[in-house]
């Protein structure tokens, strides 16, 4: 099995194994991909694949740029005002990583009830089983990795029990002066 290296942007590099047929869409944060691999007696091969599709989702939108049975990213770019579902994975873990704008990530474990203010640069990994949500502050983009609790599973994007809908933020100016509060007391 060849080692594959998935450059995608300046965001992040993810470094991956996987047979190469199992590549899917992964896009470079301009207009194409890179995928370098290197096999015993090969030496260096790069493909370009075009850029995937957007998806529309309330809170703004979603791109898709990688997955395979151990890992999935995608690209979100959100809108103030707005939140995704209640939800949770039985069987992956979901990592959020903004890279602008705000977002806080509430989780329920049990009876506690957590949030967690994101910012640029900020990462937080949400464990199978947790119930929980973004909210958006400000807009901006979050690239988000999702991984098997472990190696009997794999990263099945359908693993995903929503609660509710995403839909407008009816708190939005209460989360404010949450985030706003946080900020004084960090300072």
């Amino acid at each position: 099995m060849p080692e594959v290296w998935v450059m995608a942007s300046s965001l992040f590099d993810l470094r991956v194994r996987m047979p190469e047929q199992e590549m899917r869409a992964c896009v470079e944060h301009q207009e194409s991909t890179q995928f370098q691999t290197e096999e015993e007696g090969e030496g260096e091969k790069m493909i370009k694949k075009s850029k995937p599709e957007w998806e529309e989702k309330c809170w703004g939108r979603v791109q898709h740029i990688f997955t395979n049975p151990y890992t999935a990213v995608s690209k979100l770019e959100v809108e103030a005002g707005w939140m995704c579902s209640r939800h949770f994975h039985r069987q992956r873990f979901n990592m959020f990583s903004v890279t602008s704008g705000a977002i806080v990530v509430e989780e329920w474990k049990g009876r506690n009830h957590a949030k967690t203010l994101l910012c640029a640069g900020d990462v937080l990994v949400v464990p199978p089983d947790v119930l929980h949500r973004f909210r958006v502050v400000e807009k901006g983009s979050i690239v988000e990795v999702y991984w098997p609790k472990n190696h009997k599973h794999s990263c099945d994007s359908n693993d995903i029990e929503r609660l509710d809908v995403g839909r407008l933020d009816p708190n939005a100016a209460e989360l404010l002066q949450w985030v706003e509060q946080n900020i004084k007391e960090e300072q």
